[in-house]
């Protein structure tokens, strides 16, 4: 596959274009920026633009554009410089977590449901299709037949920001129905669904089960 070396500046001008509205899922565009806002360590909530990316290399650096027709962004975000940033309807948090062909010690994951329990999901590309380099953009290169449909997942749990949880363990994979009821035993009534591995509890039902988790801790 032809593999190209451009800018993301230039990457922008050419097939980006603006929204001012947010946007579903099915019409979000990649290198594109979108109304948003970045949580500081102070909890300050600060909007602008910021460029969606794609799910890999947005887990690493956020573009913060004061303006929507800016060329070149006011600031520049790593993970350990603030708390959290939303961008169109994609929320990323500050973790220590080293995604899979990186050498971070933090980074941003995309939060996927909010709650007592959070679920995180780390993207990764095992044909390396991308390859942005966050330190100098100029040496970016972009495989332009990459498709984030196309990447690998891995989840996360986390309770009241605690470490986070590797839904992706062996513990989890070979023993869901023992592991996930011992993690989710303060709801007795879901452990034991998960437990006997009821139809509709075990693992491909990850996101059901924490969203169920969540309302029976809300009940409480």
């Amino acid at each position: 596959m032809k593999t190209l070396a451009i800018s993301v500046i230039v990457f922008c001008l050419m097939l980006t274009n603006v929204a001012h509205s947010q946007e579903t899922q099915d019409t979000i565009k990649l290198w594109t920026k979108y109304p948003g806002y970045i949580v500081t360590h102070s909890n300050d909530t600060v909007r602008g633009y910021l460029l969606l990316k794609n799910k890999i290399s947005n887990q690493a650096k956020v573009f913060f554009f004061d303006n929507p027709d800016d060329e070149k962004p006011s600031k520049e975000y790593k993970s350990r410089d603030i708390k959290a940033y939303t961008v169109a309807n994609r929320h990323y948090e500050s973790v220590k977590h080293s995604p899979e062909y990186t050498t971070m010690r933090y980074c941003f994951l995309l939060r996927t449901i909010d709650g007592p329990l959070q679920l995180f999901v780390s993207y990764f590309d095992d044909k390396k299709r991308i390859e942005i380099n966050e330190n100098d953009i100029w040496k970016s290169k972009i495989d332009l037949s990459f498709s984030e449909d196309e990447l690998k997942e891995r989840h996360f749990g986390s309770t009241n920001g605690s470490e986070l949880e590797d839904f992706n363990s062996f513990a989890y994979l070979l023993k869901f129905h023992k592991t996930m009821s011992a993690y989710l035993k303060d709801c007795p009534d879901l452990a034991n669904k998960i437990a006997t591995k009821e139809k509709g509890y075990l693992y491909a039902d990850l996101q059901k089960i924490i969203t169920e988790y969540n309302q029976c801790i809300i009940r409480k």
